[in-house]
């Protein structure tokens, strides 16, 4: 029989006349200790952080759930059995025994098995997965975008922002982030004047591209810095590599704009890069 769902109370109470199952729906009791998720984490050798990180929720909600503070709850459920493999149909109507989706005893091969079936990534899984998530997600943008209610575009707009957030956070994401958007890397250009470079505005500016004045050129006098860059986390933003490998800045501001190209061109034949 699989056990790849929860069963319904229908389903159940048609089991239970068969004689095939004796147990009732659980009642939560607060203080009881969830013995089946204990015993779980026995089984795969897991604290409870790892299994929060697996799942992408905090430890304090896996702790509350373990402790008898809170109950499990469905959706953590299936969250836990896409995981590791577990199936809490047993949990659920009153048993602490850990059964597997096929209705065996869970066992640590069990779990072996399933992170190598089904948890490990790899790119056919990923592109197919990306194809029909974002299918998925510009679908629901098309339909907030044409609801009679008019704020509910920018409401699945922040509801996506939310999700990236916790998934970065919960999932401890932030390291894996880090390394592949380095691997974005590309030069970021900024031209302004001598006296735009000195003013005090851009004092952020003069320590990220690393300027060195010069004392001897005159304010108007264009100059060209350089610095290797890489995108930041930032959800909903770009974090794209420019097409060319290079993002070009060329800042006029009030201090001094070019009358023309030729001058701007002669005027950057002198410029540091």
């Amino acid at each position: 029989m699989g056990m790849n769902r929860f069963l319904s109370d229908k389903e159940w109470r048609t089991l239970q006349q068969k004689g095939i199952v004796k147990h009732p729906p659980r009642k939560f009791k607060k203080g009881q200790k969830n013995k089946w998720l204990l015993n779980l984490l026995k089984i795969i050798g897991w604290s409870q952080s790892q299994l929060a990180e697996s799942v992408g929720v905090s430890t304090f909600v896996i702790a509350n759930v373990a402790s008898g503070r809170s109950p499990l709850k469905q959706r953590l459920a299936q969250k836990i059995y896409v995981a590791t493999g577990a199936s809490a149909w047993t949990y659920f109507r009153g048993l602490d025994q850990v059964f597997d989706p096929t209705g065996e005893p869970y066992t640590r091969a069990t779990f072996d098995y399933w992170r190598k079936r089904f948890s490990d990534a790899d790119e056919i899984r990923l592109a197919r997965f990306y194809n029909y998530a974002s299918e998925t997600l510009h679908l629901l943008l098309l339909a907030s975008a044409k609801s009679i209610w008019k704020n509910r575009l920018a409401a699945i707009e922040q509801s996506f922002l939310d999700w990236c957030m916790d998934s970065y956070k919960f999932f401890r994401l932030e390291g894996e982030v880090s390394e592949i958007l380095k691997e974005r890397k590309s030069i970021s250009e900024m031209t302004m004047s001598y006296g735009n470079w000195r003013s005090p505005e851009m004092e952020g500016q003069r320590a990220f591209y690393e300027f060195e004045d010069d004392s001897t050129k005159p304010d108007e006098e264009l100059a060209t810095f350089r610095v290797e860059t890489w995108p930041g986390w930032s959800p909903c933003g770009n974090m794209q590599r420019p097409p060319d490998g290079i993002k070009k800045t060329v800042w006029t501001g009030l201090k001094q704009k070019p009358a023309d190209k030729k001058t701007a061109s002669r005027q950057q034949q002198s410029s540091r890069t």
